[in-house]
């Protein structure tokens, strides 16, 4: 009787060890860091929150492979991860051809309102499959303006391709130009292939690429409104076919949805390739504080649920931003209804 109530004894803790084991390893499962959906490379796990302000517990990426916040104005990093990690831009790329093609209008290299015909390269035919186009076409007139719009607003790949052979008179000597042009303003991890970001050779870091923003808003303070803070275009116009030609212009979305979504949004742009995920860098100005948010790699099954993930990212990021700085929602519904006074008056 005493054997058969110790075996059942022993038995019992044996079972209730084991119960307890199982318990132990579902916390752990749980409170591993949480790695990036769908991710298959290993340095894609979000492993530890490095930008956070000491002692804050709250974690603000949770699918992107990388990602930071400045305040434009003092130019402070609020918030890092992964900074220093090197991805493709895709059509973030498109902001520094923007950055060559206005420096070139600057130096007087090029007029900004005078149309000239587009050549054959450009034609939104001969880009290459699944490209974003702005339908530049045969018998078609466009300003670099217009130009910049359709990089912008619509992220043509045909209007990067026209940008580059308008400035350069060919895409190499253009790319050429950009690489020089980041080298000399300092940024060494940032490297360019084609001036639309079709190429997975293109390569930018976090952490420099919102530095060369903050250069490029500063510069020419004047494109998030004329450029950025566009929600849609049409093209073409009756002014960019030859007399006589009836325009069957296509409404063009800006992809940026945070431009709606989030208030003081004024700016500046995504971007998405297979190899590198869904990319986006967005501005917000509030009272006299402005933020600049850019989020890298998000991984995600399909465009939707990318698109939607990362604009998530990013406002979370811009909501903290504004939080450190005291800053409430009203400044930028104050700032929007001055900016339309001014617009009105």
């Amino acid at each position: 009787m005493h054997r058969e109530e110790s075996l059942f004894s022993r038995s019992s803790l044996i079972w209730l060890g084991g119960v307890l084991l199982i318990i132990t390893s579902l916390i752990l499962v749980i409170q591993r860091p949480f790695m990036a959906v769908g991710s298959q490379d290993s340095e894609w796990v979000v492993d530890s929150q490095d930008g956070l302000s000491a002692g804050d517990p709250r974690t603000l990426v949770y699918y992107a492979a990388s990602a930071i916040l400045v305040d434009v104005v003092t130019v402070e990093e609020l918030y890092t991860y992964h900074p220093e990690r090197s991805l493709p831009p895709a059509s973030l790329a498109k902001l520094v051809t923007a950055y060559v093609v206005l420096e070139a209008v600057e130096n007087g290299e090029i007029d900004l309102h005078g149309r000239q015909p587009i050549p054959e390269a450009a034609w939104a035919k001969n880009q290459s499959p699944n490209s974003s186009i702005m339908f530049l076409g045969p018998d078609q007139e466009v300003s670099i303006d217009e130009l910049l719009l359709g990089l912008i607003v619509a992220s043509g790949n045909d209007a990067a391709i026209a940008l580059a052979l308008r400035v350069t008179g060919s895409v190499n000597t253009f790319v050429t130009r950009m690489n020089q042009t980041v080298y000399q303003l300092g940024y060494d991890d940032l490297h360019f292939a084609d001036p639309a970001g079709w190429s997975s050779e293109n390569r930018i870091t976090a952490r420099q690429f919102a530095s060369f923003l903050i250069n490029y808003m500063k510069r020419w303070p004047w494109v998030l409104e004329r450029y950025h803070n566009v929600p849609r275009i049409v093209y073409p116009r009756e002014e960019n076919l030859e007399p006589g030609m009836k325009p069957q212009g296509v409404i063009l979305y800006n992809r940026n949805n945070l431009l709606n979504r989030y208030p003081g949004t004024d700016g500046l742009k995504t971007g998405h390739l297979e190899v590198s995920g869904y990319h986006i860098v967005a501005t917000a100005k509030r009272g006299n504080a402005r933020l600049l948010a850019l989020v890298l790699g998000v991984d995600a099954p399909d465009s939707q649920r990318g698109t939607h993930l990362r604009e998530e990212e990013a406002m979370r990021l811009l909501n903290y931003g504004f939080e450190l700085k005291g800053i409430s929602e009203s400044s930028s519904i104050q700032d929007s209804q001055v900016l339309m006074k001014r617009k009105a008056d």
